[in-house]
């Protein structure tokens, strides 16, 4: 209980200013044609992130979502949101698929931040990839018999970089996208490396109108708790949240609701347990309690033998 008294006056006083944040939920439609998404990039998001920055957002997040323009590939959606992130003097923090070329084309599903002045500062290439989703496992042996199976898929390759971290006005952050968000080891990972607030950008769409969009935001609230790290969970389709450190959700908009959620958010450097060690922490209760159970149970056993040959003996001296 004293435990609990503290964290809540650490992580629920509102002494302190942090950013002023927007999250955007745009319930862009999966498989539409090109009509719909120009709309939606063109007119509807920029509405949007104008809207939020007038009322005073310094960061406006945009979420996962079915994007057929490509960053830094496609010259006018690129030039169009860099100038437009210029003019409004804000962050912008959002979804596209990426292009490398090297040796080999390589596609990226990528979380990028551009700065006051339209310029680049981070790019995240997601790298828990779905399988199904976004690749085909093993492509090279079983591709033919598969590939006819699931039809048209993904050919994203995983992120490989080693730091994860980007910044806002001095504030650390990392994106996790899509599924990232229920992996705890990726949570922890960025914790260690220095972030202060975690998102998760998601399409949720997928699911439907069933229990798996909660349940997907449920889990976002255990990274909370585990890191004490603020959670913003962007989704296409709902449920967007900001989760505070205590795993309580502050803010939420709705299942297949279209709409913007804004709030001010300070980054926390707290360092919890799980941060520190991990799984480590499970497996030892585990070891534990097993431990404890077959003491226990060798115990109850070593009494009740005791207790036969004892009535034995005195059977035997009647």
């Amino acid at each position: 209980n004293l435990y609990g008294i503290f964290c809540h006056r650490i992580w629920e006083e509102d002494g302190e200013t942090g950013i002023q944040i927007a999250l955007v939920q745009p319930n862009i439609s999966l498989g539409a044609n090109q009509d719909h998404y120009a709309k939606k990039y063109f007119e509807k998001l920029p509405e949007y992130f104008r809207k939020a920055v007038q009322q005073g957002s310094d960061w406006v997040i945009f979420p996962e979502a079915p994007n057929p323009f490509f960053y830094e590939e496609d010259f006018y959606f690129t030039n169009f949101w860099e100038r437009e992130v210029s003019s409004q003097q804000a962050y912008l923090l959002f979804n596209a698929t990426t292009i490398t070329r090297s040796a080999s084309m390589r596609y990226f599903n990528s979380a990028i931040l551009l700065d006051p002045q339209g310029r680049k500062t981070y790019q995240y290439n997601k790298t828990h990839l779905v399988p199904f989703g976004e690749y085909l496992p093993f492509q090279e042996w079983l591709g033919f018999v598969i590939e006819p199976l699931v039809g048209e898929v993904s050919s994203y390759s995983p992120g490989q970089q080693a730091v994860f971290l980007g910044d806002v006005s001095g504030t650390r952050f990392a994106a996790l996208i899509c599924y990232e968000g229920i992996f705890p080891e990726l949570s922890r990972k960025v914790v260690t490396q220095g972030a202060e607030i975690l998102i998760n950008i998601t399409n949720d769409a997928w699911y439907g109108r069933t229990s798996a969009p909660r349940q997907h935001l449920e889990m976002s609230a255990f990274r909370a708790i585990e890191n004490r790290r603020p959670f913003l969970r962007v989704t296409n389709s709902g449920y967007s949240a900001i989760i505070n450190p205590l795993g309580k959700i502050v803010g939420e908009i709705d299942l297949y609701q279209e709409g913007v959620l804004r709030d001010q958010i300070r980054g926390s450097s707290y360092r919890s347990v799980y941060s520190y060690v991990g799984e480590w922490i499970i497996i030892v209760l585990i070891v534990v309690t097993v431990l404890y159970s077959s003491a226990s149970c060798f115990q109850k056993i070593g009494k009740q033998k005791y207790r036969k040959k004892f009535q034995g003996k005195r059977r035997k001296e009647g």
